[in-house]
């Protein structure tokens, strides 16, 4: 965790410095949340489905030559899914702090109007969340125990991926779309593998001049 914030604030010191044209924003909306499941333990393999959650938080655009730039963020976002077994149904919604380092293009549409390409990496760590059963007889809601020890543990906190998006400015509103697609394997049991899925849908402000 102390190194994700350390990171945090050393890609931010770089915007602050950067000699490049450069500009900040937020951005707040609605993520579409799923997992990927797998198991060769050979059990029952659950129905996997979606559930809706939110990310907020703030960017920097640091504009490397005409068009082109780099956009690091850090993020509050929420993620996870809803497994059912049978009648049993479990929903885990943890909360991620997240660090996204996009590349960005941005062309003119139309007057006051751009559209921004964006691709990068994201690194995140688990700080909550909750894990909500039912249909076992005695229905529950849990707080998230993060951790590796499959005894111990419900998550990984750790969970890293890519991002692909596009985004349209027109007055320095921004309106976006991004899918987060998760490489890291959050699954605690042994021959498990769950990696998170991520379609955001957002809505933000840049502040500063246009980007180049």
């Amino acid at each position: 965790m102390k190194k994700l914030l350390l990171s945090a604030l050393f890609i931010f010191a770089i915007a602050f410095s950067a000699d490049a044209q450069t500009r900040f924003g937020v951005k707040a909306g609605l993520n579409i949340a799923s997992q990927s499941y797998s198991s060769n333990s050979g059990g029952t393999k659950p129905t996997m489905s979606s559930v809706i959650g939110f990310h907020v938080g703030g960017f920097a655009e640091i504009g490397i030559s005409k068009g082109f730039y780099v956009q690091p963020g850090l993020y509050l976002s929420s993620k996870g899914a809803k497994a059912k077994f049978g009648s049993a149904e479990a929903t885990a919604t943890p909360m991620y702090l997240e660090i996204p380092v996009n590349f960005g293009y941005a062309i003119d549409i139309a007057e006051g109007a751009k559209l921004h390409f964006l691709t990068g990496p994201y690194l995140a760590y688990g700080i909550g969340g909750n894990i909500k059963t039912k249909g076992t007889g005695a229905d529950e809601s849990k707080s998230i125990k993060w951790g590796s020890d499959k005894n111990n543990s419900d998550l990984k906190p750790m969970d890293f991926g890519w991002n692909v998006g596009a985004t349209v400015e027109y007055k320095s509103f921004l309106f976006g779309l991004q899918y987060g697609l998760g490489l890291s394997n959050i699954a605690v049991g042994d021959g498990e593998t769950s990696k998170n899925n991520v379609l955001g849908i957002s809505v933000g402000y840049v502040f500063g001049g246009k980007s180049e």
